[in-house]
């Protein structure tokens, strides 16, 4: 059992061509420094035990585990202990944790009763307290210290598996970094480390690995070869011509801006000091054309830089849901994975419940809409018989003045005795 810390960010070397007489190239890095601590365990029987993923955090949030349940290897994921701290170490409680709910549990398989169990440990004092110790003694574990200083020679985990796992991981994280543009985070980081487990941690490895400090098949020579090819080395003291002659080289175009500005001094002192003005002369050519091929150079890349800048556009890093999950302290792959479910099925009954409410909003929008239209087609044909039988009245009242004027006319014509002298 042997811890292993991992940044986010960091992937592995890599290498990079570049032109002769140039300072040392960089690979481009995310630049998140997050630490992952990672408990690894690593039986003789050639198997690896699932490991114990320890967050820096104060609880488990729910964007972290988003991609856990579309692993490749579910059932790794599901096996694996997942635990948070302050800084993303190990510390007592989380040690004990292990011990209790993954190394006891999966080793008591296939024993007899009465049977001890070996575990090999280093000298960290998450190893070595008294809970630790009293639980491992009431469950038959046996409990056994590498010498200080000594794990990189009687470690199988730090002898052979552990380099390429790092490896592996920076491998993955590199490629998706050249692909995506938006970096690693905790919940890619999973995906990264299963791969890495798939590629480093194989049962040849791990045999290789017990086979290379000695201890399956038990041979001291395997460690003490190791240590007197160290001491041999250690004594050797290797000494180095010393050059005495100045070697004169050929005046050449300048590859880098080094180059550039100590050619510029050597022309600058030539046409100061009176020299000669043929060698002065070649090291400003030089310069010119040097100069030429960075200015191209530098368009090439601005065009280049361009169509990168259209390609990723939009690529931004995802945002990690900060909605909490639990505050259990350690958490199987499992349970989270039961817990994402749970919230997912009262994330739709909550969503099924807002267009249910929706949808009963517009059904009775509808309705009020449809007896206000009717309400006003009513008001309207009321007010349409109100208005004929109003002009209705007007002209019976019309008709009934013109009659009344008529014969009051006529009465006056017979008072006159206009009709009776006729």
């Amino acid at each position: 059992m042997d811890e292993k810390s991992f940044i986010l960010g960091l992937s592995n070397r890599a290498k990079v061509v570049s032109r002769a007489g140039r300072r040392p190239p960089y690979a481009t890095q995310d630049g998140a420094w997050e630490l992952i601590t990672m408990i690894e365990t690593v039986s003789a029987c050639l198997e690896m035990l699932p490991p114990m993923v320890i967050f820096k955090g104060a609880a488990h949030y729910k964007g972290w585990y988003s991609e856990l349940k579309a692993s490749d290897d579910i059932n790794l994921a599901e096996n694996a202990l997942f635990a948070y701290s302050g800084k993303g170490y190990t510390t007592d409680q989380l040690g004990m944790q292990w011990l209790c709910n993954l190394f006891e549990p999966r080793t008591r398989e296939g024993l007899e009763s009465g049977e001890y169990r070996l575990l090999l440990l280093d000298g960290h004092r998450s190893h070595y307290n008294l809970p630790f110790c009293r639980f491992a003694w009431h469950h038959r574990i046996l409990l056994m210290s590498y010498p200080g200083h000594s794990t990189h020679l009687l470690q199988p985990l730090d002898v052979v598996l552990l380099a390429p796992l790092e490896k592996a991981y920076g491998a993955a994280a590199a490629a998706y970094l050249r692909g995506t543009r938006t970096g690693v985070t905790k919940c890619s980081f999973w995906k990264f480390y299963c791969v890495a487990q798939r590629t480093a941690c194989t049962k040849s490895n791990i045999k290789a690995a017990w086979r290379a400090c000695g201890i399956i098949p038990f041979n001291l020579d395997m460690v003490l070869t190791k240590l007197q090819g160290s001491k041999e080395t250690a004594g050797t003291i290797h000494v180095t011509p010393r050059k005495t002659a100045r070697t004169f080289q050929k005046i050449q175009t300048p590859a880098n801006r080094l180059q550039i500005s100590q050619q510029a001094q050597r022309a600058i002192t030539y046409l100061e000091s009176g020299a000669p003005s043929e060698s002065a002369i070649e090291h400003i050519r030089k310069l010119s054309h040097q100069t030429e091929i960075a200015y191209t150079r530098a368009q090439i890349a601005e065009v280049e830089m361009q169509d990168i800048r259209r390609a990723y556009a939009g690529k931004t890093a995802p945002k990690v849901n900060r909605k909490k999950l639990t505050s259990v302290l350690v958490i199987d792959g499992l349970a989270i994975i039961g817990m994402e479910k749970e919230a997912e099925e009262k994330e739709c009954k909550a969503t099924l419940k807002r267009e249910a409410k929706v949808q009963r909003g517009i059904s009775k929008g509808k309705e009020k809409a449809h007896h206000r239209s009717s309400t006003r087609i009513a008001a309207q044909e009321s007010e349409e018989e109100a208005g004929f039988s109003g002009s209705e009245l007007e002209d019976h009242e019309w008709d009934q003045g013109e009659d009344s004027a008529s014969s009051t006319h006529a009465m006056g014509l017979r008072s006159k005795g206009g009709w009776g002298a006729g």
